[in-house]
């Protein structure tokens, strides 16, 4: 592999280990002649995914509305006036809060806060899926649109660095999968041409996002959350 020169960019510490243990078990293999690409890295949408609620403004909205004892509707209105600032760190947390507090008419604790913020349902099937399959066989990876501060929580609450190597937030690199940005930028931080990409999404128009910019894309139905048919998919590609 290229080596990493001071003002390179070059991959993750977790993908860098990740690849150079690629190389020596044989899986990336360099093909004379006709070169004929393979999929070395799988990424997943964490909400609608990885969870089984279809948003994170979804459940945080819930968990906010049943622990301040006010109408979802209510809080949706009111978050919804941050949310995206918030998931590409256009504005700070502390603004989000005040900002909330003063719709809402009343005062946030931070322990309600971030028990919002970090309120998830693993899809416990997905998972296992990976685990069986995918792990240890590709570089596996999380693109969310979701603020830095939750992701954080999440990756926390779940270990998700446990299984996956690379973890990007849209407010990690303040862009998100409303345009191909921060798929290029995935790209440039695993080393890793487009095409060798793999991703998975509940949301159509970011698997669109995704296949503009190179990447294989599939999409998840969140709502019938049928693994043997991703799995059919994920092989349809892997072969």
């Amino acid at each position: 592999m290229k080596e990493c020169t001071k003002g390179s960019e070059c991959p993750s510490p977790s993908a860098l280990t990740f690849l150079r243990n690629f190389w020596k078990k044989g899986f990336i293999k360099k093909e004379r002649g006709k070169k004929k690409e393979m999929i070395k890295a799988i990424f997943f949408d964490f909400d609608g995914v990885l969870t089984l609620d279809r948003s994170g403004r979804i459940v945080i909205v819930k968990a906010l509305a049943e622990k301040l004892g006010v109408s979802d509707d209510l809080v949706n209105e009111t978050y919804s006036k941050y949310a995206h600032a918030f998931n590409i760190s256009m504005i700070k947390l502390e603004h989000v809060i005040s900002g909330m507090c003063a719709g809402l008419g009343m005062k946030i604790p931070m322990k309600i806060w971030d028990y919002a913020v970090s309120s998830a349902r693993l899809n416990e099937e997905i998972f296992e899926l990976i685990k069986k399959e995918y792990l240890g066989k590709y570089l596996l990876g999380i693109i969310t649109d979701s603020s830095k501060y939750r992701f954080d929580l999440l990756k926390k609450k779940f270990k998700l660095e446990n299984m996956f190597n690379v973890l990007i937030s849209s407010g990690d690199v303040k862009t998100d999968k409303h345009g191909t940005k921060i798929f290029e930028i995935i790209t440039d931080k695993i080393k890793m041409s487009a095409d060798e990409i793999l991703y998975i999404d509940n949301d159509e128009y970011h698997v669109d996002m995704a296949k503009k910019a190179g990447f294989k894309g599939i999409h998840y139905d969140s709502q019938e959350h049928d693994i043997k048919y991703l799995k059919k998919e994920i092989d349809k590609i892997l072969k």
